[in-house]
């Protein structure tokens, strides 16, 4: 049964490649509609009463479907990646942030929008990123998550031991950006942003404070918004530099409070927003 679902997976992503951008990010709609009301009816449930949770929908419900909808759109245009740049889809709000001067850049990231559009933009404005990511537990997902992102010529960095080491050369190296997700989910938590909990020196914005305050890497970060349809609005804020005498809570209480306000803005295009119950079960 898995090889079969593996097949079909590979099947539709090499169909969609063959249609027009917009319609497949139509057919992602669909899907995701059809995936919150089947198996995926508890994540659905979970995505509303986040929204409800931080008052960000007057109908949380519906809102939910809404971000079932957004999810599957993005997932969708993995195979239309590397055409999203070339088709002029994607709007850049500040991209003078990313003059880092002599100092390396590091890019603090969340998952809003189609996040996949961080690193493609970045490749299209000249800078071609090094990523540190989080593999799907899906073979098959992962091996199409690499191939898209491979497209626009990403160096991806695999969260083993050695990815942490493997990010400080590169910074140090200067040679290319490196591209952080800061809101990941992991060990039964979502690390950033804080949200109104106790902050902690811990996950990707713990790594990202402690990688710039050691190479005196800029911090900027890049909040990706999905304004309608295949269609996308990439804000790079302002950099942040991490002083080595700065304390390691500073720097991330820092950093958490120039991303706060985007996710609430953006809640209802939030990945994280699914999983953020269970962390009450945790």
């Amino acid at each position: 049964m898995a090889d079969w679902k593996g097949r079909a997976n590979i099947a539709l992503h090499e169909t969609l490649r063959r249609l027009p951008t917009g319609v497949v990010s139509l057919i992602g709609a669909g899907l995701g509609d059809l995936s919150g009301r089947g198996r995926g009816g508890a994540r659905r449930e979970r995505t509303a009463t986040t929204l409800a949770r931080f008052g960000t929908a007057r109908h949380p419900a519906a809102a939910s479907r809404r971000w079932c909808r957004q999810l599957g759109r993005t997932l969708a245009e993995l195979a239309t990646l590397d055409r999203l740049w070339a088709e002029g889809r994607i709007e850049v709000l500040g991209a003078e942030h990313l003059d880092s001067g002599d100092r390396p850049l590091l890019v603090a990231a969340v998952h809003t929008g189609n996040w996949e559009v961080v690193g493609l933009t970045l490749a299209g404005l000249g800078r071609v990123p090094a990523a540190i990511y989080a593999p799907p537990h899906n073979a098959v997902a992962h091996a199409l998550v690499v191939t898209a992102r491979r497209r626009y010529g990403v160096r991806l960095i695999a969260p083993t031991p050695m990815a942490a080491r493997e990010a400080l050369r590169t910074l140090e190296a200067r040679l290319q950006p490196l591209l952080v997700y800061v809101d990941e989910w992991k060990h039964g938590r979502v690390h950033a942003p804080a949200l109104g909990r106790p902050l902690r020196a811990e996950g990707n914005i713990a790594t990202v404070v402690r990688l710039a305050a050691r190479t005196g890497a800029l911090v900027v970060p890049a909040i990706p918004e999905r304004l309608s349809g295949a269609r996308f609005r990439l804000r790079f804020l302002p950099g942040l530099a991490m002083p080595p005498e700065q304390p390691l809570m500073v720097g991330i209480a820092r950093l958490d409070a120039a991303i706060e306000p985007e996710v609430r803005r953006l809640m209802t295009q939030w990945l994280m927003a699914y999983v953020w119950p269970l962390q009450d079960r945790s």
